[in-house]
């Protein structure tokens, strides 16, 4: 594994105390004087390699060096080191190694008699990783020949095989019990871990002897291969990455860490409180605006007789929130340091000449999994639907979001989510990019606070003109690398200089003055004017969401509304008539930001703020909302241009494509009603009983006959005499200008009038007790009758149509499932699937229906049905395509878009109203009239493509898979509960969008998955002669020159000499009176053969 040098502190590893504790921290140099006795063991090193010590805490090193104390070895010592304590060049090899490549015997016992029964805790540092190689290869060949005992249990620790890391040769450290059978088990397992080390080397030819002398003739293929003979332990950013892929919370890490310590003798991952510090410290980083808030939002209870009004109660509701410009800072300046920034044409505005491009961004918003959410992410890059782009602003769970709730959470006055909203979609901000020579790169973001801003031709910032060590006073937003100024008042700007590098932009006036100073998240080492490149970018988002959160947006009252449509005024009537093939593409007037705020005002005129109170009734409101505030009830969000909001392209596609499968339930449905004698058992009783519960109804109406009436006019009188009792009410106690005489009569009379009230509900109106009996048992049976009857004609629909089962079956067949608890809704995948094999589909449903109908008049209708569908899907396919596509649509594209629109808006009229295959009353198919049919065949859609050239990179699609990443996070952490467990999943959901944890999944992913990667030898192809008895060479030369593929492990098996009849082999001579001697040499022929 590769890594950068900057991990190297976070990949080392503490020395072990023979006790098992780990030693405290040292910040002393270590020594290398050959007189004290210092070390017990020997490190090995190869030629041209010298040790190297660092100074980290926990992590000093220090040389192994033969022990001084036995003089018989002060002679082997001196040769073998010299005054550093580095093992000479000179003499390594030959001290070493044998003139078979094997490590000599007398180096061999040295070794082992100096480490026998020793106690060190003392290490020597290899630095490079020849040097780590060579180490952990001399101590598999040491442990197979020494053949240790449990008293003498060593081990190799190694950090990690990365450049410039560095391993440590050290001692296991010795866990006693009073039996003494933990430490045997210890040495069992370490033992047993080397032999399986010493198993792979020798398979893989990688020997002691021949690493020394060929060490520097590997490639960094086969050093990487040799190195994986260790185990090694992971930084802290390889355990996040491990965890993070695995879905494991931090719980379940750390038991991992612990049994793979237990049974390979090594901790692999990293420690616990490094990686919680490392993800705790890009948190911060990355997230310094975050916030856990608790909010009073309304959970509805219910709704009011009228339907007007909503009861509801007060509830104290979590909410996480995270300024949209940090994320844009932090997100941006990342993208520009990969090199993955990805130019994004099209757009509302044009871009200036001082502007080097724009950066694209996608506001979302939806509610599902559970909770709310709101989305950032970025839409310059190669997948701008993945979710490692996919930054999270806001979220609530565990209530309903209401248009109230999103406001009290989200977008009051004084709320920062929303002036950074308003700021990013109405084109206000700009991007300063800072690049130093030498690579180094920081961002910020500016927003223009100029009243004359112009939405359509946003202004730049100027170019730096100097160095200034000047700043104005500085607030949170201002150290996150965010500000705000009025452009118009800028007149130059001068990055800021302090302690020897850059750490900000200061704006000045025309008099000179400092009147903000924006700091760079990190500074720029240097003070280099001339290193130094300036780059702006303009800022632009999209909007994308699902109708709900759309109408809420704009303050609309919904789908049912007068003004259905929240992107023009159109009426009901005018979604009805989009079918009209006279027009194409019927426009009507748009919705602005001027008219939503027109509309609303008026409806707060004339409902909101008339007075008295008692005159605002719902009959009232319906008016204004119908005939003067075009269906707008409600205050914006936030101020934004009409031209940001995506149409929903993704619902589009989904809902448009149930809609056309409904098409084919109808249809059949209603082949399968007309094909007598198909009705199974079931539904055959079914219908048998619903007609008993018909006639006993009947029964039941005739003989309530007078008593359904009597109801009828006593309800009505009631209701009358209510309403008396309301008026009455409003008079005697809300009227202040009525005498106290004329307010008694009125309460005399209201008194009055309830008496008559009670008296009617009350009252027995001359029946006996048997005949109050009688009418409640004749009403409470006609109830239960009623709702049996309901409940058996839903099954008797289940049971009496075949088609729908063999629909569903050959669906599922194709990959197309329909979600049965979300109300058969399709899936995005599942909508391509049933486009893209439509024809396949739609004759299999053929087939399987004509097995069922043998009428000859529906067989033919059935098979015009196909023929009509499979031109209809056909042409939808090609606009699902065009809508996912994140490809620049050109003129020639457009105009592609509007002639398949109006090929399927024919093919549809044709199926379901010129030519339907079933004419008349039998016709079971209806022209859909929803509001995404009225997107597609209306302007809508067209006019957004024209603006932004793509729908695929700005769709809704990312918020929509982001519901299943949250849940399936909520249930990482299903142990928390409260305010920890909201901190601990938006925590989490952020790292595993950050750039090292995204590398690290991707390294890993493409480095264990199945390299089949085929060779294709292409040879010219002889053909074989037509001759019978064509020459067995044009048969042998044909088979040759035929393409063959060959796979990996074939290749290495070519390439294996061992596999190889050597060159010299002569067979014995045969004698031929041994019959045995034969046997034996044709059985070796037909060996080789």
């Amino acid at each position: 594994r590769s890594s950068t040098p900057s991990d190297a502190a976070t990949r080392q590893r503490p020395a072990a105390s023979p006790s098992g504790l780990t030693p405290a921290a040292k910040k002393t140099k270590p020594s290398r004087n050959m007189s004290e006795d210092d070390g017990n063991a020997v490190a090995i090193c190869s030629n041209n390699m010298s040790s190297v010590t660092t100074e980290e805490e926990d992590e000093t090193p220090l040389p192994l060096q033969p022990n001084q104390s036995q003089a018989a070895n002060v002679d082997l010592q001196s040769s073998l080191y010299d005054e550093g304590g580095v093992l000479r060049d000179d003499v390594a090899k030959s001290l070493l190694i044998d003139e078979h490549g094997n490590i000599k015997d007398d180096m061999l016992k040295f070794l082992t008699d100096h480490l026998k029964g020793e106690k060190y805790d003392k290490k020597k540092t290899l630095t490079r990783m020849e040097n780590k190689l060579l180490g952990s290869l001399a101590d598999c060949e040491i442990r197979a020949k020494a053949g240790w005992k449990d008293g003498d249990v060593k081990s190799v620790k190694a950090t990690s095989f990365g450049r410039n890391q560095q391993m440590t040769l050290c001692r296991v450290p010795r866990q006693y019990t009073s039996n003494g059978e933990k430490s045997r088990r210890t040495f069992q397992r370490h033992n047993k871990i080397a032999q399986n080390w010493m198993s792979f080397i020798e398979v893989s030819g990688f020997r002691f002897g021949f690493v020394l002398d060929q060490i520097d003739k590997l490639t960094d293929a086969e050093k990487r291969k040799a190195a994986q003979v260790l185990v090694p332990t992971l930084s802290p950013e390889e355990s996040a990455v491990l965890q993070s892929y695995c879905g494991m919370n931090n719980e379940q890490r750390r038991k991992l860490r612990r049994c793979l310590a237990y049974q390979t003798g090594i901790r692999i991952i990293a420690p616990d409180g490094k990686v919680r510090e490392l993800k705790e410290n890009h948190f911060e980083d990355n997230c310094r605006s975050a916030e856990m808030t608790t909010k009073e939002l309304k959970r509805p209870v219910k709704k009011t007789k009228n339907g007007s009004n909503i009861l509801s109660r007060k509830s104290f509701v979590l909410v996480f929130t995270v300024r949209p410009l940090e994320h844009v800072v932090c997100a941006i300046r990342a993208l520009f340091q990969s090199g993955e920034f990805k130019v994004r044409l099209g757009g509302p505005c044009t871009v200036g000449e001082i502007f080097s491009g724009k950066v694209v961004v996608k506001i979302s918003a939806d509610a599902g999994g559970g909770s709310f959410k709101i989305i950032i992410n970025l839409v310059n890059v190669k997948n701008p639907q993945g979710q490692e782009h996919v930054h999270l602003v806001g979220e609530f769970s565990g209530i309903k979001d209401t248009p109230e709730n999103i406001r009290l959470a989200f977008f009051e006055e004084d709320s920062i989510i929303r002036s950074d909203i308003e700021a990013i979609l109405n084109r206000q901000c700009v991007i300063v990019c800072l690049k130093m020579s030498d690579g180094q790169l920081q961002t910020i973001v500016v927003e223009n606070d100029d009243a004359d801003h112009d939405i359509m031709n946003p202004k730049p910032l100027l170019a730096l003109t100097g160095v200034t060590e000047e700043s104005a006073a500085t607030d949170e937003a201002n150290e996150m690398g965010i500000g705000r100024l009025k452009f118009a008042e800028v007149h130059e700007l001068k990055v800021l200089k302090n302690d020897g590098c850059f750490s900000g932009i200061s704006f000045f006036d025309s008099r000179g003055g400092c009147v903000a100073t924006v700091m760079l998240r990190e500074h720029l080492d240097g003070v280099d004017f001339n290193g130094l490149e300036m780059k702006q970018y303009m800022l632009i988002s999209a909007h994308a969401a699902d109708m709900e959160y759309m109408s809420g947006l704009i303050g609309h009252q919904g789908a049912s509304a007068k003004n259905p449509c929240i992107y023009n005024r159109a009426k009901n009537v005018d979604v009805k008539n989009m079918w009209n093939l006279e027009v194409d593409f019927p426009s009507y007037e748009d919705r602005t930001n001027e008219n939503i705020d027109e509309d609303f005002e008026c409806f707060q005129r004339e409902y909101d703020n008339k007075l008295p109170r008692s005159s605002r009734t719902p009959a009232l409101r319906k008016n204004v909302s119908q005939n003067m505030s075009h269906s707008i009830v409600d205050r914006k969000f936030y101020k934004f241009p009409m031209d940001v909001l995506n149409p929903g392209s993704m619902h589009v596609r989904t809902g448009n494509t149930r809609s056309l499968l409904d098409f084919v339930f109808h249809f059949y449905r209603r082949i399968a009603d007309l094909v007598p004698g198909k009705h199974t058992k079931a539904a055959i009783f079914i219908e048998e009983e619903i007609r008993h519960l018909q006639i006993y109804l009947d029964y039941l109406d005739s003989q309530q006959k007078d008593v359904l009436m009597t109801l009828e006019s006593k309800d009505k009188v009631l209701d009358d005499i209510v309403d008396t009792i309301n008026r009455f009410r409003k008079v005697a106690f809300e009227s202040p200008t009525l005498s106290q005489a004329t307010r008694d009569e009125y309460a005399r009379k209201l008194e009055s009038l309830e008496q008559v009230y009670q008296s009617r509900t009350e009252g027995d109106d001359g029946d006996t007790e048997d005949e109050k009996k009688l009418k409640v048992q004749l009403l409470e049976q006609s109830c239960l009758v009623k709702n049996t009857i309901d409940h058996l004609q839903t099954l008797y629909k289940k049971h009496v149509c075949f088609s729908q089962r063999h629909i569903v079956d050959i669906l599922k067949v194709y990959g197309v499932d329909l979600q049965v608890y979300f109300g058969g809704i399709l899936i995005g995948p599942h909508c391509m699937n049933l486009a893209e094999h439509s024809e396949k589909i739609l004759k299999a449903i053929l087939a399987k229906m004509k097995e069922e109908v043998q009428d000859e008049r529906l067989v033919k209708a059935m098979e015009k049905f196909t023929e009509k569908m499979v031109k209809i899907f056909a042409v939808w396919y090609e606009l699902c395509m065009q809508m996912m596509s994140k490809k620049y649509q050109d003129d020639d594209a457009i105009a592609e878009w509007k002639r398949r629109v109006t090929k399927i808006k024919r093919l549809i009229v044709d199926l379901i109203e010129t030519d339907p295959p079933l004419p008349g009353e039998e016709n079971p198919l209806k022209l859909p009239t929803t509001l995404k049919w009225f997107s597609l065949l209306s302007s809508i859609m067209l006019n957004f493509l024209k603006v932004w050239r793509c729908f695929g990179d700005v769709d809704e699609q990312n918020i929509e898979s982001n519901h299943p990443q949250r849940n399936a996070m909520a249930a990482r952490h299903r142990g928390r509960r409260g305010p920890a467990k909201n901190l601990a999943i938006m925590k989490e959901l952020e790292i595993e969008r950050a750039p090292w944890m995204r590398d690290g999944i991707k390294e890993m992913l493409e480095a264990t998955k199945a390299k089949r990667a085929p060779i294709l030898r292409t040879r010219a192809i002889v053909e074989l002669s037509e001759d019978a008895d064509a020459t067995l060479e044009t048969e042998n030369a044909a088979i040759e020159n035929e393409s063959v593929t060959l796979y990996d492990y074939e290749l290495e098996m070519n390439d294996c000499d061992a596999l190889r009849i050597p060159d010299d082999f002569v067979l014995p001579d045969v004698l031929p009176d041994d019959n045995n001697n034969n046997q034996q040499v044709d059985a070796d022929q037909e060996g080789l053969d």
